[in-house]
């Protein structure tokens, strides 16, 4: 699934780097001018491809110095060092976006019931396409 949301990305780009402080602190914080906040499009669930980006809904707010840090040392070894959970960040900014929150508790109701990480960033996904 490869959609592509300007207004999504958008929102991303809005949230401070996700590597500093809990959600409540880096959500729709912004970045300072020195150091703008872009979107890493997360490549860790199989989505994407040779040369192809994965879906804009699974994107996380790094500044410009961290997005070249993780280029340069990989996916990995740069959530391992950081020990961030890129799942949840993409998970926490999908649910602050989407408007339909029924949708979102069946959603989260499905991924307790049947515990899989990818199952819930796809229906969040569909959700968010949806609406959009």
């Amino acid at each position: 699934m490869n959609h592509r949301d300007k207004k999504y990305l958008a929102y991303v780009r809005r949230h401070s780097s996700c590597l500093w402080g809990e959600p409540e602190e880096w959500v729709e914080q912004g970045s300072s001018s020195h150091d703008p906040t872009v979107a890493h499009h997360c490549h860790l669930w199989g989505d994407g491809g040779i040369a192809l980006k994965p879906s804009d809904y699974r994107t996380v707010p790094l500044s410009a110095a961290e997005h070249v840090n993780l280029h340069n040392m990989g996916e990995k070894a740069f959530w391992a060092q950081y020990e961030v959970d890129p799942m949840e960040v993409v998970v926490t900014l999908l649910t602050g976006f989407v408007r339909d929150k029924g949708a979102i508790v069946e959603a989260f109701l499905s991924y307790r019931k049947h515990r899989s990480d990818r199952m819930l960033l796809t229906d969040l996904e569909m959700i968010a396409v949806r609406e959009g």
